[in-house]
């Protein structure tokens, strides 16, 4: 028998209705780069947390900054506030002043699973040619979790857990 359970799994039609403004307990998700015809985007993705209750459980909030479509580039205001972001979230890791990675992927996939508290709102962009404007997420602050330690996905199996 199956059972159909909203409660588990909201339909699909409501999984991407927008965050509303508010502070929200999440984990960083997502860090990168995202191409495709319309250009390219840097992202990160935090993800509401739901270990515990709060509102819009598992919904993600994104941060994005988009490149120049002429030439890929990212404007410099942009560069500077991709990475005061990123390294606001890796002071909030509790990652040292001067502490090397390998690489600026190693960084990023470090900084994967940061807890946060995270307050945002939302604002309209200005005009574009045809008047049309636009909601813009602002996250306004990010502070550290309020929260304990998200539960571990590791599983302890003993011998007497196998089925061979």
């Amino acid at each position: 028998m199956f059972t159909i359970d909203y409660n588990a799994h909201k339909p699909f039609t409501e999984r991407f209705e927008r965050v509303p403004a508010g502070t929200y307990e999440v984990l960083v998700e997502g860090i990168g780069t995202v191409e495709n015809e319309n250009g390219k985007k840097f992202e990160i993705n935090f993800k509401i947390r739901s270990d515990f209750q709060q509102p819009m459980q598992g919904s993600l909030i994104t941060e994005r900054w988009f490149a120049n479509k002429q030439t890929g580039e990212y404007h410099e205001i942009s560069r500077s506030n991709m990475m005061a972001m990123l390294s606001g979230i890796a002071k909030l890791k509790g990652v040292q002043d001067g502490q090397k990675f390998k690489d600026f992927d190693d960084y990023v996939n470090f900084l994967i699973g940061t807890p946060i508290l995270l307050t945002i709102d939302w604002r309209d962009s200005k005009p574009n040619a045809e008047g049309r404007t636009f909601p813009n997420l602002v996250i306004q602050r990010m502070e550290p979790s309020k929260a304990a330690a998200a539960p571990s996905n590791v599983v302890g199996i003993n011998e007497a857990d196998l089925p061979f």
